[in-house]
């Protein structure tokens, strides 16, 4: 099955979490923001990998609790496909562990942000992410702000 043609549908993004109450109102809220945008989520690494080679997504967001659990594996999969390498990768996170952002960084991360604990926070992050994939990414404040490095 090949990879799906971005210019002819709408942009995918991928997230990937174990948890509902995390997935849900993300999706949610992220369809109102960017009803452009298609939202397929999935709950581990191989049915990420799967849905990569499938349909080609333009944008990441994944579950910081991932990451020990074949998240590090998937990430640098991801960054060893030409086709992904400028993909952009978000990790949310429960804290702002200096560790986990470093790893996130030196593993070529886009962005580490803080899980939303308001919707307000939430609808911030969606935008964020939002900007990240369609805009200019490297020269914005935001970019600067919330970036790993």
């Amino acid at each position: 099955m090949g990879a799906r043609l971005s210019q002819l549908s709408a942009p995918v993004l991928l997230f990937l979490a174990e948890e509902n109450n995390t997935a849900f109102p993300f999706a949610g809220e992220f369809k109102k923001i960017a009803p452009q945008w298609e939202v397929a989520r999935v709950h581990e690494r191989l049915s990420a990998m799967r849905h990569f080679v499938a349909d080609a997504p333009q944008a990441f967001v994944m579950d910081l609790a991932i990451l020990d659990e074949g998240g590090v594996e998937l990430i640098e999969w991801i960054k060893a496909q030409p086709q992904f390498r400028f993909l952009p990768i978000v990790v949310l996170a429960s804290s702002d562990g200096s560790s986990h952002r470093q790893r996130c960084a030196a593993l070529g991360v886009s962005s580490y942000l803080d899980k939303p604990k308001s919707f307000k926070e939430l609808r911030n992050n969606i935008r964020y992410i939002v900007k990240l994939c369609e805009g200019p990414r490297f020269d914005s404040p935001e970019w600067k702000e919330m970036s790993c490095a």
